[in-house]
């Protein structure tokens, strides 16, 4: 699917995540069109996940942005394959208006970056692990797994039962 440029919304997809930047008003032309390419990329793929990245500078002022976010929760509506949205913003506004926006999509889960976590947007879509851990770490869970493994082993193949060692005193 060929990545769609508009004058204030670029479109494109990648390994299954709709990258989708609003850099001002969006026309209404311009919604009709990516509303039909994600029709269309919704139809050719199974399972899609969407990044919306929208900066406060490229606004006039929060109503314009809220205005043009709302727009975005139109066409994140009109995607009933979408599992998850990321919404990356140097806007507080902008993010707590998304977790609210979140709240009214069955079945979509939104979660807000700052305008510096476009990586961990994109891993988090991606179904990857936020937490990064280094060599040493890995090597740590791997020791504490095997020993984990070998006791649960041990632990197993113990006989005893604990009413063996019951001696009850005269009760009487």
């Amino acid at each position: 699917m060929n990545a769609m440029n508009l004058e204030n919304l670029d479109l494109k997809l990648e390994d299954n995540v709709v990258f989708m930047k609003v850099s001002g008003e969006v026309s209404k032309e311009e919604m009709t069109q990516s509303l039909n390419w994600f029709e269309t990329v919704a139809n050719a793929n199974d399972n899609i996940n969407i990044c919306v990245d929208m900066a406060k500078d490229d606004f006039d002022g929060l109503g314009e942005l809220r205005q043009e976010f709302v727009r975005v929760g139109q066409v994140l509506r009109t995607v009933p394959d979408a599992d998850k949205c990321a919404v990356v913003t140097d806007s507080q506004f902008l993010r707590n208006s998304a977790k609210v926006e979140g709240a009214v999509i069955p079945g979509l889960e939104i979660r807000t970056f700052a305008a510096d976590e476009s990586s961990p947007a994109e891993t988090w879509l991606k179904g990857e692990s936020l937490i990064e851990t280094s060599p040493a770490e890995k090597e740590m869970v791997s020791q504490v797994s095997a020993e984990a493994a070998k006791t649960e082993t041990a632990t197993e193949t113990v006989e005893d039962n604990p009413w063996d060692n019951f001696a009850a005193i005269d009760l009487v």
